[in-house]
């Protein structure tokens, strides 16, 4: 991964792959896989601006087979907003996206959008 900064300005993404095999069970399994991952930040006085992107897939075998199945995959894309409202209090507001494939079919119950608020309290 790389990251640069610059002012108030923060950049960086990342990207891995490689393959495992999962030995030791009655069926071993090959996998090969690999995540790319972006995100930025922008601090401006009291607000914090934040995007974020991500993007990873594996196929996954049993062991010795040619690859042939579908992948597996997950996207995601967010935001969010923080506000400090007061010395150790900053709110924030987000905003998820994203969506899980298993053997190349969509999972609805690792898919779908999402708005969130929280607060973080620091004494």
């Amino acid at each position: 991964g790389i990251s640069a900064v610059t002012g108030d300005l923060t950049v960086a993404a990342a990207f891995g792959s490689g393959d495992t095999v999962r030995t030791g069970t009655v069926n071993p399994v090959q996998k090969d896989s690999e995540a790319t991952e972006f995100g930025a930040k922008y601090v401006s006085g009291d607000m914090t601006f934040s995007v974020g992107y991500l993007s990873s897939s594996s196929t996954d075998e049993g062991y010795g087979t040619a690859g042939s199945s579908n992948e597996d995959a997950k996207t995601q894309t967010s935001a969010s907003i923080a506000y400090v409202i007061a010395s150790g209090i900053t709110g924030t507001i987000g905003y998820m996206d994203q969506e899980g494939t298993d053997e190349g079919t969509v999972q609805t119950e690792a898919s779908g959008s999402s708005w969130y608020i929280g607060a973080n309290i620091s004494f």
